[in-house]
């Protein structure tokens, strides 16, 4: 998408570091329990923010906790475009302290220095469409530790 003076800013696909690395956390987290669709950073495009998109496809659990210098969104959305409010299924995630189970479409802003993850795919009705993106060039997790649940 290059040849143009703007075609450098359509970003498709996952460049192949980022698709090792997704492999091998699929062995912990199950295998094919999500898809991811698009990841950027100012490492592969330089001048862009992190972003990263892709499907939820089945139940999973990352036990990552881990927390940034940066906030961080992280959105969540059910497929059924009958309902679109509804996610399709139940998320357990942890921020700070406290554990939220979501079931509605939503975007979670996560401040910066908050810890989080924990993410449990605990139902999944239909595919959830999520997305990560930070106001930074690159992603970066401080402080990981395994969660204790």
């Amino acid at each position: 998408m290059s040849e143009t003076k703007y075609g450098k800013n359509i970003i498709i696909g996952i460049p192949d570091k980022i698709k090792e690395q997704t492999a091998m956390s699929q062995e912990t987290q199950g295998e094919g329990s999500s898809k991811m669709v698009v990841y950027t950073d100012g490492e592969y495009n330089p001048g862009v923010n992190f972003v990263t998109a892709g499907w939820v496809l089945k139940e999973s659990v990352n036990s990552m906790i881990h927390d940034h210098s940066h906030d961080e969104y992280l959105g969540l959305f059910g497929s059924d475009t009958d309902h679109p409010e509804e996610l399709c299924g139940e998320i357990e995630i942890t921020l700070g302290d406290e554990k939220h189970t979501i079931t509605k479409s939503c975007v979670i802003f996560i401040p910066a220095g908050v810890s989080h993850g924990a993410i449990k795919n605990k139902k999944v009705d239909k595919p959830i469409f999520y997305f990560a993106t930070t106001p930074t060039p690159s992603f970066s997790k401080e402080n990981e530790v395994l969660s204790q649940d």
